[in-house]
């Protein structure tokens, strides 16, 4: 399989071809040396095999250069390893556990008025003017503004989070990624770790209602997160919430508008509204590759897998 900008355009002709043909399926053109496994069943025995790792993903976006230039991008390996979708079980169930002690009812409630002044206040900008570029106007400011006040930090950093955002998911997005996409990519994930880090004193000293203060109060059996821990998984919050959250608000609305029967059912009982969102997300996912590694040689599926081979 090639990535290339038909395949980027429509995926999924390719994706029923595969389906079609074989359960899995090698690639050593421009994916790198790479397993694909297309069906629904096969992808779930995938991730609940433990001889796949997602912990092992880590090294392998720096793995993909020369041995001389890896040393060069041990920062960004450093900091992405702390990253919970980066850990496998048991060390993912603990850190999870903790995390989700950060996520509580309390915060979601008050983020709801929150999130839904900042959505109609976008959309009230458009329509004031008349016209927008729902991308421009909406998609992407919406979800970076729902993560400013999540974690407190001002609308005025808004446009630097989203840059060093977007540099993070296209070195860790991408297949064959330069040296200069990495670099880039490690530049704004330390430059989004020291920004954190910066914060950690106050919010300790003067706690609030936000992810970060929640996160450094932690506590469950005697356990606690570590600021490394704290300052890794804020980074992969904003990285993970930004990307995925804007390719899902545009990937729906033009997925309506290329449905319109839909979405005249859905403007007619906007209580579908839950359900229809998630139709989209399964529909049109935001997300089309859950990556893995193979820890040992072995056979899965009728082909024979090397150790440190992705997935």
């Amino acid at each position: 399989m090639q990535i290339t900008e038909d395949f980027l355009r429509d995926p999924y002709p390719v994706y029923a071809g595969m389906r079609a043909s074989a359960p899995v399926h090698l690639s050593d053109a421009n994916t790198g040396r790479t397993w694909f496994v297309p069906r629904y069943a096969d992808v779930i025995d995938v991730l609940r095999d433990d001889r796949f790792s997602a912990a092992l993903k880590a090294p392998g976006f720096i793995n993909q250069f020369p041995p001389e230039q890896r040393a060069e991008f041990q920062p960004f390996n450093r900091s992405v390893a702390g990253w919970v979708v980066l850990q496998d079980p048991p060390a993912h169930r603990r850190l999870r556990q903790l995390m989700n002690k950060g996520f509580t009812r309390q915060l979601v409630a008050t983020l709801r008025p929150k999130v839904t002044e900042i959505a109609a206040g976008l959309i009230h900008d458009m329509a004031e003017r008349r016209s927008g570029d729902f991308m421009t106007d909406f998609a992407q400011p919406f979800p970076a503004a729902v993560i400013a006040t999540m974690f407190g930090v001002p609308t005025a950093d808004l446009s630097t989070f989203i840059s060093w955002s977007d540099d993070i998911v296209l070195f860790a997005g991408s297949l064959r990624p330069t040296p200069q996409v990495a670099r880039s990519a490690q530049h704004g994930l330390l430059s989004m770790t020291e920004f954190f880090r910066a914060l950690l004193p106050q919010r300790r000293a003067d706690p609030g209602d936000d992810v970060i203060s929640l996160l450094v109060s932690v506590r469950e059996n005697g356990e606690q997160l570590t600021d490394e821990q704290v300052l890794a998984n804020c980074a992969q919050l904003i990285v993970a919430g930004h990307e995925t959250t804007r390719n899902l608000v545009a990937n729906g609305l033009w997925t309506l508008l290329n449905h319109p029967d839909q979405l005249e059912k859905l403007k007619a009982d906007p209580s579908l509204m839950t359900s229809a969102i998630r139709e989209m997300m399964r529909f049109e996912s935001p997300l089309q590759f859950v990556r893995r590694v193979a820890r040992e040689d072995f056979t899965h599926l009728g082909a024979r897998i090397k150790a440190h081979t992705a997935w």
